[in-house]
């Protein structure tokens, strides 16, 4: 039985994935544009972009580029490739003012690994449910 309820937990895994990830860019729309400053780009193993930024009349770091981690293997990567250090905009939440992105869309290569990812997820959720079923 803990066998299926595993399957269960790691198939809604994309799901949780698919509905955190489309709440916060639901959520970026309401956010604030402001103009930052790229202080670092590194492209050597990942994409690394430190940039700064001011809002309400605090100065604020971050390493975002967008709603989507920058860690995930090169989805930002063409994107980070064409900045250049200096002046940029970014998108402020003004309820967190420590959170800020580059870029407030999704890759179009997220949605297919996510709608993949869904699949597959959905399918080892419904082997695990009836697998609890037939215990």
């Amino acid at each position: 039985m803990a066998v299926y309820t595993l399957m269960v937990i790691m198939g809604m895994l994309p799901f949780y994935s698919l509905l955190w990830n489309g709440i916060k860019k639901y959520d970026s729309k309401n956010w604030v544009e402001v103009v930052c400053e790229i202080n670092d780009i590194r492209h050597y193993l990942s994409n690394q972009i430190e940039y700064s930024y001011e809002y309400d009349g605090k100065i604020y770091y971050n390493e975002r580029i967008g709603i989507v981690d920058n860690r995930i293997g090169t989805l930002y990567k063409n994107y980070s490739m064409r900045l250049s250090k200096g002046k940029n905009k970014c998108y402020v939440n003004p309820r967190n003012p420590q959170e800020s992105v580059m870029r407030r869309d999704w890759p179009m290569i997220y949605w297919f690994v996510l709608i993949a990812w869904s699949l597959i997820g959905g399918t080892v959720a419904c082997q695990g449910v009836n697998g609890i079923k037939s215990i």
